[in-house]
């Protein structure tokens, strides 16, 4: 853990130094902090996919939406749906402060879902033993949601402030 803290401190150190130039100290640091927590939030995400569950033979699908969640009554579930809740709330969270083009809901919302049916397609494809969900989509887009909205009030106030500078420079062209 501490060696993965130590390492994406270094490499957003790197990249800041490396960016500062084109940027700015403040711009520099501000993506390359987002860019380093992005690739961390993504790490559960790779695992998920990638490392299969031993013993499971063969990848179950359930692609009848709501069918899954309607049995989230023992507490495993419940911790299984949490977890999905809470597994793309990073990417809903951070995106939008570091792109622009994703600063409204309906952008976090279809690239969450883009992600999310890629994940679900990556499990069955590679036939890791985990359950292939529309519900784990669903859900799963619904946390980025979730995240989207808790940052919203900052990206907005982005936004806005991209706008104004826009509307000054191209003020400033017509006189």
């Amino acid at each position: 853990m501490s060696v993965g803290v130590l390492l994406a401190a270094l490499t957003t150190w790197v990249l800041v130094v490396l960016r500062k130039r084109r940027w700015g100290l403040a711009e520099a640091l501000r993506r390359s902090v987002l860019d380093a927590l992005l690739v961390c939030a993504a790490l559960p995400v790779l695992y998920l996919v990638l490392v299969p569950i031993v013993g499971m033979d063969g990848t179950p699908v359930s692609l009848v939406p709501g069918a899954d969640l309607l049995h989230v009554i023992d507490e495993a579930r419940l911790w299984q749906l949490l977890g999905n809740l809470l597994l793309l709330a990073p990417l809903g969270a951070l995106a939008p402060l570091r792109w622009s083009h994703l600063r409204s809901m309906a952008r976090v919302a279809i690239t969450a879902a883009g992600v999310a049916v890629s994940i679900e397609a990556a499990q069955w494809l590679l036939d890791v033993g985990r359950v292939v969900s529309t519900d784990d989509a669903l859900v799963n887009t619904a946390g980025a949601i979730l995240g989207a909205t808790m940052t919203r009030l900052w990206w907005v106030r982005a936004r806005d402030r991209q706008n104004s500078s826009i509307a000054e420079h191209a003020e400033a062209g017509r006189d």
